[in-house]
């Protein structure tokens, strides 16, 4: 140990001409002996040294650059990998994880074994370079070391090359289904183990390569991309175990899931019953397709007892289209009730469930065959994607559906896909807020003068609610405004007037939206009994004070119009 009090400087400072770097230090234990440090040899040492581990890291980077133009460099591991100093270690270890990975992706599991035993050399406790390891011995052939590497685990902790210390990560993957699988489908499953993220990490691709010729036509795993990859497998499963099925399929939009549904079970001469409630596009499909087909389509009242809806359909009658809450007066019918009935007529039910959004009813439970719904309105949530699902427990509903995937050429982008999952994850919080916001808005509006009624299932007061207390869990932001009798100009021009509510079809977002119903209603088959025009409104995530400001704005200019007539 050096005692403070007895250090001495001579010539030390740079003004000294006898300067020569160096300092003379008496120590307490050595009583006058003097020992020199010279500094600029010590200086040089340690340049020595970090030059040394820059050739180490350059090294490792020309392997990089020259293997990814075609060349295998592999002579330059005896150079990089005896080099263990910490933050050369990781730079040389991380370029020889990424060429092993480029090995992998190029279909040359030799080489990049070779990188990767350089990574795993540098790092033995590397998660990630372990598991490439063994999925390169796997693609070579050594399908036993492959396992053997996977089962030791990753190293007990930072003397094995991982700095931070620690116990090893569990391998999150079936070890004994590696066997089983054909090697593209086992680099897929390596591949979800690699880097766990929050989101899944989205796969684009048209062809899907096989490994073989035996594998071009085994149906039994993915042949070709539009059949979805593996992001739109998670979000079936999600769905799946949102809905209670056993199966969901995905389609480009919600109208999609309802017309692949319907064409999935009838054919020609078949009855279909379908509520006058429907969604406007769905009727237009129903009226101008299915007929074309041969397919009878009867409407029914939405106010019609489970016994009535069945009575309405003939011998033929082989599929009952319900929307509960129905489009626009959001009429709820008695799904368990009819469902039963239609079983014993072996007759199936479809009901589109997008007012729920699959969380707040579960149609499965409650005896209906499928469950459809425009994904595109409360799960992505903002209105940027057109996305829709078909659900069921039945296995052979779930193989029709399927069949109807493929044979009308339907296909789901996976970035949409994406944002499909990404919205579950918030789709409770969501519309707790929403039903919240829209409680405050409806009870608002029904103490409005001009104002004859608010449909909204969740009122006390409307016809629906005890069903609606019955089967679902909670509400939404989608209510109806229906006014005293007034003239359509003055409709127009309170939506004209409202600044925060934007004028626009769909529902779901974030945003609060109005529209009229137009001439919807007038298509409708059985008389709606409304006191007056109808205005839709989505009552979305702002303030309720301000939507509630902005809408007595627009009522002032609707008694300004009624005042000019």
């Amino acid at each position: 140990a050096v005692d403070p009090t007895k250090i001495k400087f001579k010539t030390f400072h740079p003004s000294n001409p006898s300067f020569h770097w160096k300092l003379w230090v008496r120590t307490a234990s050595h009583e006058g002996r003097f020992y020199h440090i010279y500094w600029r040899r010590i200086c040089v040492v340690i340049a020595l040294l970090f030059l040394a581990g820059w050739l180490a890291v350059a090294a490792a980077a020309w392997a990089n650059i020259k293997y990814r133009r075609g060349f295998s460099e592999a002579r330059y591991l005896d150079l990089a990998v005896p080099w263990r100093w910490g933050r050369y270690r990781a730079a040389v270890g991380a370029h020889y994880l990424a060429l092993g990975r480029l090995g992998l992706k190029r279909g040359d599991p030799d080489a990049a074994l070779t990188y990767l035993n350089a990574s795993l050399a540098l790092a033995p406790g590397n998660l990630e370079s372990r598991r490439l390891a063994a999925l390169a011995q796997y693609r070579i052939g050594f399908k036993a070391s492959a396992l053997s590497l996977l089962r030791e685990g990753v190293g007990p902790a930072a003397d094995a090359g991982d700095e931070r210390g620690g116990a090893a990560p569990e391998i999150v993957f079936d070890l004994e289904r590696l066997r089983d699988l054909p090697p593209g489908e086992a680099e897929a499953e390596y591949a979800r183990a690699l880097a766990r993220t929050v989101g899944p990490p989205i796969q684009r691709g048209s062809t899907v390569l096989m490994p073989d010729a035996a594998s071009l036509y085994n149906h039994d795993h993915v042949t070709y991309g539009r059949g979805g990859l593996g992001m739109h497998e998670a979000l079936a499963e999600a769905l799946c175990e949102l809905e209670g099925a056993t199966g969901v399929r995905l389609f480009p939009s919600g109208l999609a899931a309802v017309t692949a549904a319907a064409m999935a079970v009838l054919r020609a001469g078949d009855e279909v019953l379908v509520t006058d409630t429907a969604y406007a596009p769905t009727r237009r499909f129903f009226d101008k397709v299915l007929t074309r087909f041969g397919v009878k389509v009867t409407y029914y009242s939405p106010r019609s007892t489970p016994e009535q809806v069945l009575a309405a359909g003939g011998p033929a009658l082989r599929l009952i289209v319900m929307e509960s809450p129905g489009s626009l007066t959001y009429e709820i019918q008695d799904l368990p009730a009819i469902a039963v009935l239609a079983r014993a007529r072996e007759v199936l039910t479809l009901v589109d469930n997008t007012w729920a959004a699959g969380l707040l009813c579960k149609p499965l439970a409650l005896g209906v065959d499928i469950s459809v719904q425009a994904l595109t309105k409360y799960v992505t949530g903002h209105s940027d994607v057109f996305l829709g699902s078909a659900a069921a427990k039945d296995a052979r509903l779930t193989h029709a559906l399927d069949e109807a995937v493929w044979n009308f050429g339907w296909s789901v982008s996976p970035d949409d896909v994406y944002q499909g999952l990404r919205g579950l994850r918030t789709l409770p919080t969501r519309l707790a807020r929403h039903a919240e916001n829209a409680r405050v808005v409806a009870n608002w509006l029904m103490q409005q003068p001009e104002v004859a009624d608010v449909l909204y299932p969740p009122l006390p007061h409307s016809p629906d609610h005890r069903l609606w207390k019955r089967d679902f869990t909670g509400a939404n932001g989608l209510l109806s405004v229906v006014f005293h009798p007034t003239s359509s100009a003055s409709i127009d021009a309170m939506l004209d007037t409202l600044s925060l509510f934007g004028l626009g079809f769909s529902w779901g977002g974030f945003e609060s939206l109005a529209i009229s119903s137009g001439d919807q209603l007038t298509h409708r088959r059985f008389p709606s009994g409304l006191a007056g025009p109808l205005m839709r409104l989505h009552i979305g995530l702002e303030d309720p004070a301000d939507l509630i400001a902005d809408l007595r704005r627009g009522l002032d200019a609707l008694r300004d119009a009624q005042a000019r007539d």
